[in-house]
């Protein structure tokens, strides 16, 4: 049985912002630091909760006094320097923090003087965190007047925007998504990368054992240390959930799964011995490929078979006879 030693986890280094940051775990048995390291960094890259931005309404865009419709985010815009796809793309690259993790928050954003548009001129409800307020969006132009709404939904993983149901992001939107609201590819993971390292380690004696440093990076607004005792949370409650201890039946998981009889393999004309390759090819271009095919004819049949003349008959028959095998009787 192996033998486990009490596990230690600690910070061995973090950034300044805490955005970067080296965590050990030792001492682990050998082999099992790659096992742990690779579960952790699926964990951490795909299952940490953050926030996104889901869409962009562009339904309020004017230049001159003109209003524009957009009708799909190849457009370009009267006024506005940044394509829609563009300006979508900058919203994505936003770092928000929602407060209330049940909550799908918007924002609103309006801007109607030439120059540049950042995040922090947006207007958040309480339960929003701009973590950089200085992000850029797109630059205006004189006469251009635009009044935006931006959704944020906290969640896990990655959700393309085809995936996103109108409902889940606002509310208000029970069928499909309106004309001018642009749908953004939502990447919650607030992790950027994992990169977990292994060396040997000494446990008095023995040099049996391992040490597993994880190197987390996440985006700003959200510390290292948090993500991992998240993902650790995570794994721990599902490993828990695996128990077999207090199974109320027996759900049969461990059962085999019976399977049919397979069919048997067909004998191959090599096992007759036919030493001659005229009459094996003879027999190929008849279709008779194994001993159980040749077997099914009579032996009067073998006269009606193309390229098979007396010679060839005698020699077949002499090594089906040799092998102690019979034809099909007349």
């Amino acid at each position: 049985m192996i033998k486990f030693e009490k596990v230690q986890m600690r910070v061995a280094h973090e950034s300044e912002d805490k955005t970067e940051a080296s965590l050990e775990i030792l001492p682990l048995v050998r082999g099992w630091g790659h096992t742990l390291g690779t579960a952790y960094r699926r964990v951490l890259m795909s299952s940490v909760r953050g926030t996104a931005v889901t869409f962009v309404d562009f339904r309020r865009v004017e230049f001159k006094g003109e209003p524009i419709a957009v009708l799909h985010e190849y457009q370009t815009l009267p006024g506005v320097r940044e394509t829609v796809m563009e300006i979508a793309q900058n919203f994505r690259a936003c770092p928000f923090r929602l407060k209330n993790e049940e909550t799908v928050a918007i924002l609103s954003l309006s801007a109607n003087k030439a120059g540049k548009v950042v995040i922090g001129m947006a207007k958040c409800p309480p339960e929003v965190e701009v973590i950089n307020p200085d992000v850029y969006l797109f630059q205006l132009e004189k006469g251009a007047e635009i009044e935006l709404s931006i959704g944020l939904r906290e969640n896990r993983g990655f959700i393309s925007s085809p995936e996103l149901r109108p409902s889940e992001v606002n509310p208000e939107w029970k069928g499909s998504f309106p004309t001018g609201v642009v749908r953004v590819d939502a990447d919650h993971s607030p992790v950027l990368g994992v990169y977990p390292e292994t060396e040997p380690f000494r446990v008095g004696e023995s040099g049996d054992y391992e040490k597993l440093t994880l190197r987390i990076r996440v985006r700003e607004g959200y510390t290292a240390e948090a993500a991992f005792r998240e993902a650790n949370g995570m794994l721990q409650e599902h490993f828990t959930l695996l128990n077999d201890k207090g199974w109320p039946q027996d759900l049969g998981l461990l059962q085999p799964i019976p399977r049919e009889n397979p069919a048997p393999t067909p004998t191959p004309l090599s096992e007759l011995e036919l030493t001659d390759r005229r009459v094996l090819n003879a027999l190929f271009a008849n279709g008779i490929d194994s001993v159980e095919g040749l077997l099914s004819f009579r032996e009067r049949e073998l006269r009606q078979l193309n390229r098979i003349g007396d010679i060839a008959r005698k020699k077949i028959e002499t090594a089906v006879e040799n092998a102690g095998l019979k034809f099909r009787d007349n």
